[in-house]
């Protein structure tokens, strides 16, 4: 099975293609055309071949499997900011931008099988936690495994992030959460080590102030507008 969603086959969108798999092992590239499927001497269907060069491998759908029904929920996430350099009071972090593909696959069937999901990846974008087996077509486009149980409903989540680089202030929530994560691991610099956690708690006391002349700050707004309906 593969699910690879086509805008000409609306149901597609939630049902997997049933196709065959192979490698071309005739030596010669085998040109574009039709291919009639038989299985057990019984016709299945037809697909449309792509050139396909030698020792190349492709999928031909023929069919729709109904029961099957896969769902797709995206989303996205910002991981922590790792700390890249302190110049000047500035400080440079890395923090990347995550986005998430989950394939929800319901096997309505009594039968086990495997499917194949074509997941289409963003220009740029590192992929993350494949599993094994999974296949990169091309630089946008990678075939991901699922071993599908019979009667059973299976999950699988498609990471990909993208770095960004950018400059903040340790009085800053992202600043200070840098420094805590760079100061929690074993790189520390002896000399830099110390001076940073004595800047991180001295921001981290700013912090606090700043909460506490906000909430001070809240109260007197309060105060104020009941003196003034008073």
């Amino acid at each position: 099975l593969l699910y690879r969603p086509d805008p000409g086959v609306p149901v597609s969108t939630q049902h997997p293609f049933r196709v065959i798999r192979f490698t071309n092992q005739a030596g010669v590239t085998l040109e574009r055309g039709p291919v009639a499927i038989f299985g057990k001497e019984t016709f299945l269907g037809q697909g449309l071949l792509e050139p396909l060069p030698t020792w190349a491998t492709t999928s031909i759908p023929y069919a729709v499997e109904r029961a099957v029904v896969v769902s797709v929920e995206n989303g996205s996430d910002i991981e922590e900011a790792n700390l890249v350099k302190v110049s000047h009071g500035a400080i440079t972090v890395r923090r990347y931008s995550v986005r998430k593909t989950k394939y929800v696959v319901q096997n309505l069937s009594d039968r086990p099988g495997k499917l194949f999901i074509q997941h289409s990846r963003w220009s740029g974008w590192e992929l993350r936690n494949l599993p094994e087996g999974s296949e990169e077509v091309d630089t946008l486009t990678v075939i991901v495994p699922v071993e599908l149980g019979a009667q059973a409903k299976t999950e699988i989540e498609v990471l990909e992030r993208s770095p960004t680089i950018q400059e903040v202030l340790i009085l800053t929530d992202v600043g200070r959460d840098a420094v805590r994560l760079y100061l929690s691991g074993h790189a520390v610099d002896d000399a830099a080590g110390p001076a940073l956690r004595r800047a991180l708690e001295l921001s981290e006391q700013i912090g606090r102030i700043d909460t506490d002349i906000q909430r001070f700050t809240d109260e007197r707004n309060q105060v104020s507008q009941a003196m003034y309906e008073t």
